[in-house]
């Protein structure tokens, strides 16, 4: 019989999560990527998400996304992420996410990772670039995002190479190597 320990657990702030995500776009890009080949190839668990909505305070929510990822990447895990609007008025961002990560051979949490960031990330490269660019009667400009982090994130997105780019479009980010990855910090 196969013996198992507990992971060890570590806390990854939204600092660590800007250090390991700055600069890395087009890593991200290959990462989202992969992750929808995988789910195209039936090596993820994707359940309907669930939402925590709040009678006295309509406007907000909660949503739990769990989902898992077979295959090299082997791993299970569920996004707590809350959008409050009101928080826009005190200078708070309107979402805020963790993500935890758990080992599918013992089902024992490993991590928590500040997520929002990683979500504007992941919105930025499953999307907000890569679409036909939009045309008006003066000019043609790739797609870009909102005005939050989405947009944000969405606007430092490499053009990748299957998106429609005009040939007057801005060059997109060079893909240079990922920086050093901080290390995070166990519990």
């Amino acid at each position: 019989m196969d013996s198992f320990a507990a992971p060890a657990f570590a806390v990854v702030s939204g600092q660590q999560v800007n250090e390991v995500l700055a600069g890395a776009q087009c890593e991200v890009v290959s990462i989202v990527e992969s992750a929808y080949l995988a789910h195209g190839s039936g090596a993820t668990v994707n359940p309907p998400s669930c939402f925590l909505r709040f009678p006295d305070r309509p406007d907000s929510r909660i949503i739990a996304l769990p989902a898992s990822v077979g295959g090299d990447v082997s791993v299970d895990g569920i996004k707590w992420i809350s959008s409050v609007p009101g928080n826009i008025e005190h200078g708070l961002p309107r979402a805020s996410a963790v993500l935890i990560l758990n080992d599918p051979a013992t089902g024992y949490p490993y991590a928590c990772l500040e997520s929002s960031i990683i979500s504007a990330a992941r919105t930025a490269a499953g999307g907000g670039r890569r679409g036909p660019p939009h045309t008006t009667r003066h000019r043609t400009h790739p797609k870009q995002g909102g005005c939050g982090w989405g947009g944000r994130a969405a606007r430092r997105a490499p053009i990748t190479p299957n998106t429609q780019t005009p040939p007057h479009a801005p060059p997109a980010p060079p893909c240079a190597p990922p920086p050093p990855r901080p290390t995070p910090t166990p519990i």
